[in-house]
Parts: C-alpha cells; structure tokens; sequence
C-alpha cells in the first residue's frame, strides 16, 4: 500500500470515527446564583463523566459531565434535577420543569390526555439557547420567576412568560365527535379553573388537529389576528403563528441579538 493510499484510509477512518470536544465547564460554579435562587438549599448527590458516542461521519464524540442534584420542593418532597454541559442550561430545567409541572395538571385532569407538557415559544431557534448560554445574567433575569423549582405553583410559570401547555389527545377511530368535544371540553375547564392564567395548546394526536389556543387564560381566535393571513398566504403552520403571539406578549425575553458573531 503507497503512502497516498494509507493516507487516504486513515483519512476515511477519522471521519467515520468523528472528532472529539470535551465539556469541560462547571455549571454547578457557572449558574450557582440561580441554582441557590430556584433550588434553594441543594447538593450534588452524582457527578458522572460522560461520553457520546458520533453516530454519523462528521459527527462529534462528545465528553461531558453531567449532575444529579438534590433538593426539597415545597411540599417537602426531594428531587432530583439532571443536569448536563454539554447543552444549554435550558435542556436540562426545561424538561425538569415540564416533568414537574405535567405532574400536578395530570393529578387535576386524569388519564384522558395522551400527554401534556411544557414547551417554550422563545426557544424555538437554537441561536436563542446559545444567546441564554452566553448571557447567563439574563438567564437569571428573565427566568428566574418562571423557573423556581423550590415553590412552584400552578399559576407561577405563565406570569410574564413564553411557555405554554400542550394538552394532547389521542381518541380511538369509534370515538365520534361529540364525544371527542366532550372529554376536551371537561379537560379545559378543569385546567382553567385551576390555572386561571394559563397559556395552552389543545390538540389532538392524530391528524394534529387543534380544538383550542389560549394566552393569559383567554382563548385567541387566530384567525382574528392581523398576521393571519401573511401565515396561510407562506403555509405556515398556525402552531407558529400562536408562538408568536405568545412571544410578543414578552418582547424582553428575546435576547437573540446579544449572541456573538
């Protein structure tokens, strides 16, 4: 084998093999403010090195470290937040607040929606995660009412805030359409009169239909709003269509133009 062959195999084999980057950065010292604040009093109970492994030619190998933290809510209860840097702090309490949260609109509505969770309308784009990683100040200062794991209530994540529920339903085919209205319709009330301030997306599984869109607990019509027709006229879906809305409600939390070139 000439050397311009072997090279060439070594070459292919870097690239199926992929580069390595190592996470190096404690975020237990970078966001320790917010921890304090959101978490209270809170300990490392694990801390483990991780490692991805690249599944695709070109991809990263990736080492990182990853946290289980401790705390007590204010029901006295202890949980754990997961914690990884080699993502945005977001990923890590997004899905933790999400978790939390589902659980207590799930012990209000039952077992009739498929799945309901928490989904964040600013944080549709990755540049704005990078943004809210580099600026860990503004983390803080837009987020520090709707993330404060140690107390939170029903009522707490929607004050001045881009997230909303997402109510999914998933009725069988025999189900007719009365019937459908019915349990969405119990469902609804049941969460309005808990969450008087709740922003919502009602939608069922199959064929993605939406029955409902509500911001600060009153139902928007969207067809009544002036982007409306801009966003049929470009087939954009009316689920980014809400997102906007929702996202012009708290112009602040955009931090996207602060991300560094």
């Amino acid at each position: 084998m000439n050397k311009i062959t072997a090279l060439f195999f070594v070459s292919i084999i870097f690239l199926l093999s992929g580069c390595t980057r190592d996470f190096t950065e404690d975020y237990t010292v970078k966001y320790k403010d917010f921890l304090d604040y959101t978490l209270g009093d809170w300990k490392v109970v694990k801390k483990s090195e991780e490692h991805n492994k690249a599944i695709a030619a070109g991809d990263y190998n990736e080492n990182f470290i990853a946290w289980e933290i401790a705390y007590k809510d204010n029901e006295g209860n202890e949980q754990i937040l997961h914690m990884e840097n080699d993502d945005p702090l977001m990923n890590s309490i997004g899905p933790h607040l999400s978790a939390l949260y589902s659980k207590k609109i799930r012990d209000i509505v039952g077992t009739a929606p498929k799945s309901i969770y928490l989904y964040n309308s600013n944080l549709s784009g990755t540049m704005m995660n990078i943004a809210y990683d580099e600026n860990p100040d503004k983390l803080y200062e837009n987020y520090k009412d709707i993330y404060k794991f140690k107390n939170i209530t029903l009522q707490s994540v929607f004050e001045n805030s881009p997230l909303y529920l997402v109510v999914h339903f998933d009725f069988p085919e025999t189900m007719t359409d009365e019937e459908e209205l019915t349990i969405v319709n119990e469902t609804k009330e049941k969460i309005l009169s808990s969450v008087p301030n709740v922003n919502m997306m009602i939608k069922r599984f199959e064929g993605g239909k939406v029955f409902d869109y509500y911001i600060n607990g009153e139902k928007i019509i969207l067809e009544e709003n002036e982007l409306y027709a801009e966003y049929q006229e470009k087939e954009i879906g009316d689920t980014y269509l809400f997102e906007e809305i929702l996202r012009n409600t708290v112009p602040h939390f955009d931090i996207e133009h602060l991300v560094e070139d």
